[in-house]
């Protein structure tokens, strides 16, 4: 997809894209509007991951890897080695950052839903530049 630099070419009126909050635009290529967000420097992006299809919970039983693509769970540590092998990992959409940004600093915020006496996590997070996610 394109750079967006203006918002739209109606009657040749260009409008400048705004440095932050949200681009309506065409994506020829799925013939759908889509909306885009945008970011100024200094900016903050919160993007939850909203559909089933875009996380995925594996676990190893003892023998194989397990896969679900339905669990509600997306672990991001483990508290002991007896459960070290089991993980997760999610799909951010539409995230758009603009040609030549610098990224300063980047933090993925976990939120726990069940309590351990634990007083570490050990994880491991990874992040991949993908223009088509699978």
């Amino acid at each position: 997809m394109a750079d967006i630099h203006f918002l739209n070419d109606l009657l040749d009126v260009e409008v400048p894209a705004p440095e932050d909050g949200d681009v309506l635009y065409w994506d020829e290529a799925a013939s759908l509007w889509k909306c885009k967000p945008m970011v100024a420097a200094g900016g903050i992006v919160e993007r939850l991951v909203r559909a089933s299809s875009d996380d995925i919970e594996v676990h190893w039983n003892g023998s194989a890897w397990v896969v679900s693509l339905t669990s509600d769970a997306w672990y991001v540590g483990y508290f002991d080695y007896g459960y070290q092998k089991m993980g997760g990992a999610g799909r951010f959409l539409n995230i758009y950052i603009p040609k030549g940004a610098t990224i300063i600093h980047a933090y993925l915020k976990q939120t726990a839903r069940t309590t351990d006496a634990s007083t570490g996590v050990k994880s491991r997070i990874r992040g991949e530049k993908n223009a088509s996610p699978a």
